[in-house]
């Protein structure tokens, strides 16, 4: 199946049929792609290292673990919950060096499979999301994401400190089925999701406007595993991370 291109928000683009995820927008001044290939390690919270983007946050006594999987083709970073019952993180972000504006028609992608399903209190964060916080993405001030939780329900959320808007169980994931989640921010005040290419959620107005003009606006990727209390398991891996702003 050929690649295709199209014009999205003015800007010629690059879709793959086959895996169902954008290749690139040529035209964005800002382009981030990262698929974990070059890493020999990911630096803990607060210790960010030249050259490295992310770093680990990890809470929990268990310990949940974040690692960089051994000979995993094109690279997999694994996020993975412990069955103890305690609050647990097991996310990557930027440091809280927070770099993708929803303000510039932004859109983030991440290339993901559950190779656990999240059981119980685990929830898996894909998103967009202000400083980190314990709690996943929901524990962050602005957000913008896909929340997994038990059984591989997907809910979608955004929140601007005002009012949050959710749409819950758009979609049930197969667990060790890679899918592609995206996010545009095309449009502020209309923010799209998909999987596979597909919208999810579209019956849901999704607006950021609050945010517009203000450094609230500015998000980093915030990605893992993560339970506020109790017991639940959950294993996410991912294999790329990509954002385009203009």
């Amino acid at each position: 199946m050929s690649t295709r291109a199209r014009h999205l928000g003015g800007i010629l683009t690059f879709f793959d049929p086959a895996k169902k995820y954008l290749i690139t927008r040529r035209e964005s001044r800002y382009q981030f792609h990262d698929d974990f290939d070059l890493h020999t390690s990911i630096p803990g919270d607060g210790a960010r290292e030249n050259g490295v983007p992310w770093v680990q946050d990890i809470a929990g006594a268990a310990p949940p673990t974040v690692v960089l999987t051994a000979d995993a083709a094109g690279g997999v970073v694994t996020h993975s919950l412990t069955a103890t019952s305690e609050a647990q993180d097991a996310t990557i972000h930027f440091d809280d060096n927070r770099h993708v504006s929803l303000d510039r028609a932004c859109i983030f992608q991440c290339y993901a499979r559950f190779t656990t399903l999240p059981t119980l209190l685990g929830i898996g964060s894909i998103a967009l999301a202000s400083d980190h916080n314990a709690g996943g993405q929901v524990g962050t001030t602005y957000n913008v994401g896909f929340q997994v939780s038990a059984a591989g329900a997907v809910g979608l959320r955004i929140d601007d400190n005002v009012a949050p808007v959710t749409d819950a169980a758009v979609q049930t994931l197969v667990v060790n089925q890679w899918y592609a989640f995206r996010i545009e921010c095309l449009s502020i005040s209309n923010i799209k999701f998909f999987i596979d290419g597909a919208v999810v959620g579209g019956s849901t107005t999704f607006s950021m406007a609050a945010v517009t003009g203000t450094a609230n606006a500015v998000l980093q990727p915030f990605i893992g595993m993560s339970k506020a209390s109790g017991a639940g398991l959950g294993v996410l891996a991912v294999d790329s991370v990509d954002v385009w702003q203009d």
